[in-house]
């Protein structure tokens, strides 16, 4: 009998689900938002949501249990010109601990405020989106609680830096236009 063995298995050997859900959390806790597909995020979202317990409780064996489970080697951080690995690394896990966890306490003690049963968790949303066009695979968006507006925020902060690089391209457009007819008025 397969009792208590309702793992999705998503088509891959232990290891490699293992390196995947570690990647996908490693992610989410980098861009507090990802894309993936339905089965692969409603697999994440429970190791997720225990990371972020840890996170939560913000203790020295919290720390170490989440860095022995999000992974020593891999470079976590936004910014990619840090060439020291275990600082990239310890700093997710910084940020996890100083920036969400708070976070999440607060919304615990409004849950708890609204509900008194309440006992936690509920940290990441799934919401889907439709199949892709290539293969039909049902895609879906996995994110933190309370960081919906951090993906609004940085799409227009691109925006704004696309504009503002235009204005660049047309000014220095402007310049060699200028400098062009002064060439042919000089000749």
């Amino acid at each position: 009998m397969r009792h208590g063995k309702k793992v999705a298995k998503l088509g891959k050997t232990a290891s490699h689900r293992k390196a995947l859900l570690k990647n996908l959390c490693n992610e989410l806790f980098r861009h507090k938002r990802i894309v993936t597909t339905l089965p692969k995020a409603k697999a994440a979202r429970g190791a997720a949501e225990r990371l972020l317990m840890y996170a939560k409780q913000g203790d020295l064996a919290a720390r170490r249990i989440l860095i022995s489970r999000l992974g020593k080697k891999k470079l976590l951080l936004t910014n990619k010109n840090v060439d020291d690995k275990k600082l990239m690394q310890r700093s997710v896990i910084t940020e996890l601990i100083e920036e969400i966890g708070p976070k999440l306490k607060e919304l615990d003690t409004q849950r708890q405020a609204k509900n008194p049963k309440y006992t936690g968790g509920g940290y990441t949303r799934v919401l889907k989106l439709g199949q892709r066009k290539g293969d039909a695979a049902n895609l879906a968006i996995l994110e933190i609680v309370g960081y919906e507006n951090v993906h609004i925020d940085r799409q227009t902060k691109a925006a704004e830096e696309k504009e503002a690089k235009e204005k660049r391209k047309l000014s220095l457009a402007e310049r060699i236009k200028a400098k062009k007819e002064e060439l042919q008025k000089s000749k």
